[in-house]
């Protein structure tokens, strides 16, 4: 009584965490001068999280463009991520999405 149920197998798996490394490495550059009434913002970033259990990976590389207006208080986004992930079928394992955002806070 009074203890939660292991989601993944064994291990303190709890709340769909899972054990492992990961990695984050990321680059832009903010491009000096004003273009209307912000800053262009180039960046790449490399993600990756080796699960220990299922000795299986997942690795994302991003490639954007932020526009910047006012800080992290007003830009908008644009971004390619290609996803591979060893733990699925081989014909899901490799995934590509297109993002487009805006973020505003006040």
């Amino acid at each position: 009584p009074g203890s939660l149920p292991c989601t993944g197998g064994g291990g303190d798996n709890l709340g769909g965490q899972v054990d492992g490394k990961a990695w984050l490495a990321g680059l832009g550059w903010l491009i000096p001068g004003v273009v209307g009434w912000g800053q262009f913002q180039p960046f790449v970033r490399y993600q990756k999280f080796d699960r220990s259990l299922s000795d299986t990976s997942l690795k994302a590389f991003d490639v954007g463009l932020n526009y910047i207006i006012k800080g992290s208080n007003a830009k908008l986004s644009a971004m390619f991520t290609k996803f591979e992930d060893s733990r699925l079928a081989s014909p899901l394992q490799d995934r590509k999405q297109f993002l487009i955002g805006a973020q505003l806070q006040y």
